[in-house]
């Protein structure tokens, strides 16, 4: 059997694959997104954010820790708006957690 994408997205710098939820999560650095696919019901859905994301994670109780250009964040539910819990500042020439 040979391996076939999910999707037909394609991203500019997508990294950080995770199945979490019963969907496969990922992150787009250079797009500032985060995407979802549930493969059951051939769907995905994105994310659009307003800063660049570096890393994604899934919280023990529910949500997400973002880590974004600015800073942590927690994400109560996807398509929701960052809660900030860490500046990092503004003043990065990384651009973003993840380097």
């Amino acid at each position: 059997m040979e391996p076939q994408p999910v999707t037909s997205i394609k991203t500019q710098l997508g990294e950080g694959p995770f199945w979490h939820d019963n969907a496969i999560y990922w992150i787009d650095i250079l797009d500032k997104k985060i995407y979802r696919h549930f493969p059951v019901e051939a769907k995905t859905e994105e994310m659009q954010l307003d800063q660049y994301i570096g890393a994604l994670a899934p919280r023990s109780k529910s949500g997400f820790v973002l880590a974004l250009k600015n800073g942590f964040y927690f994400l109560d539910k996807f398509n929701g708006s960052p809660t900030p819990i860490i500046d990092g500042g503004t003043n990065s020439k990384v651009g973003y957690f993840n380097s």
